[in-house]
């Protein structure tokens, strides 16, 4: 696997609000979970033209539907799970259809995300 640039994303590292303090240090081995938003195979539609239509004279689109025509984009889940798979993260829930990805890992392994 290539080398990748890593780095923290914003918002990402929380610091102590002011007057608190940290009472213990966070286990290593807890176990934590992420949920990764996958890049879709192709755009979804603007539904804005629905705004003025009932409920009941809609046509709505199956979840397999969804999956097949806006789900995941294939190449992207590979990279994501070649990735979790290099830090040692697992794969906890994969849900094409709404282009989500779940990781999971004791919290050890994330120490990346700081570097």
């Amino acid at each position: 696997m290539p080398q990748t640039k890593l780095f923290a994303l914003d918002n990402s590292i929380h610091v102590l609000p002011p007057g608190s303090t940290a009472t213990r240090r966070t286990n290593l081995n807890q176990w934590i979970e992420l949920t990764v938003g996958v890049r879709r195979a192709k755009d979804l539609p603007d539904l804005s033209h629905l705004d003025n239509v009932a409920p009941l004279d809609r046509n709505y689109m199956t979840r397999d539907e969804l999956e097949s025509q806006y789900g995941s984009n294939p190449d992207s889940l590979a990279r994501i799970k070649a990735f979790a798979a290099a830090h040692r993260l697992v794969v906890t829930r994969e849900d094409r259809a709404s282009a989500r990805l779940s990781l999971g890992g004791p919290s050890v392994t994330q120490r990346w995300l700081l570097q």
